[in-house]
């Protein structure tokens, strides 16, 4: 009985540190303005072992939305925004950085 919890419990934790789940954060002070309604924001993503390419990227461009209508919901002037630009590192950090025109 314990050995088949303990086969299925390991199962589960190899399962879930494969597959994972992407985490971000915001690096910095968040959206750094470039001039002329221009910012640029990194998004740091971490997780799991396989998330570290589409999942990765899907979690950042989720956490950049979610910032972005925070920051227009501070800044009544913009209501809307587009990626103009996106860069990824991986080295010493894995994160994106969005330069995001604000309209």
């Amino acid at each position: 009985m314990y050995k088949k919890l303990l086969a299925l419990f390991a199962t589960t934790i190899v399962i879930a540190t494969l597959a994972g789940c992407a985490t971000t954060s915001v690096m910095g002070s968040g959206f750094e303005s470039l001039g002329k309604n221009t910012y640029v924001v990194k998004i740091g993503t971490g997780g799991g072992i396989l998330d570290q390419a589409i999942a990765a990227e899907n979690a950042a461009l989720t956490r950049l939305d979610e910032e972005a209508k925070k920051f227009m919901a501070q800044n009544k002037k913009f209501s809307n925004y587009q990626v103009v630009k996106s860069d990824r590192s991986r080295f010493p950090l894995t994160y994106y950085e969005y330069t995001v025109e604000f309209k």
